[in-house]
């Protein structure tokens, strides 16, 4: 019988992580959403080896997300 306790064994991690400083239609921007995300892509990769795509600012549209997770 398997433990319980184990984590399960991936072939593959892959992450998307997004962060966006500079939002539109008067929402003030963030000073640390981009650096935090591109610090958590980097430790996922390093720490974790992940697959990482960054998506930062503006290229986190909505045809950009759907096209990560469907793709």
């Amino acid at each position: 019988m398997p433990d319980a306790a184990a984590p399960p064994s991936f072939r593959r991690s892959i992450a998307v992580v997004i962060g966006i400083d500079q939002y539109a239609h008067g929402i003030p921007a963030l000073r640390t959403a981009v650096n935090d995300a591109r610090r958590l892509g980097e430790v996922l990769t390093s720490q974790h080896g992940y697959e990482v795509t960054a998506v930062l600012d503006c290229e986190a549209t909505r045809a950009r997300l759907v096209s990560l997770i469907t793709h």
